[in-house]
């Protein structure tokens, strides 16, 4: 997990903004935001031991929904997270229907718990990459 984080964390020398949040469970988060804060991506723990990344992505007041833009920035945070799964493009364009339909689709790779979420408030499209249950 904390290789799949390390190149996560590579994140953090993007144009992100970043700062320190509220903890979440009793561990550190930080919050960076980019693209007029409608991507915001999410570590959970101590930077050294990260339990948890997360993408959220808003829809822009321009595009109604989600599109392309949207779905590549999901699949380039899981090849960032698993450079060596080939499957992550066809799973996030697989699932991302039923994601919309039942809320959440989850699978695990290589110890890693992937989730791909919607939530509706506010309104969502989340990767999450976390250490296996």
């Amino acid at each position: 997990m904390q290789e799949v984080i390390g190149r996560l964390s590579q994140t953090r020398r993007m144009r992100y903004n970043f700062e320190t949040s509220t903890d979440v469970r009793g561990l550190p988060r930080v919050v960076g935001t980019f693209e007029f804060d409608l991507i915001i991506v999410e570590f959970i723990g101590p930077e050294d031991e990260l339990v948890q990344a997360s993408l959220h992505i808003l829809p822009s007041e321009e595009h109604s929904g989600y599109g392309a833009a949207q779905a590549l920035y999901l699949i380039a945070f899981l090849q960032l997270a698993l450079p060596d799964w080939e499957e992550s493009v066809t799973w996030v364009r697989n699932n991302l229907p039923q994601a919309w339909e039942e809320g959440e689709v989850r699978t695990a790779r290589g110890g890693v718990q992937l989730t791909l979420r919607n939530t509706t408030e506010p309104e969502t499209i989340t990767v999450i990459v976390a250490a296996g249950q």
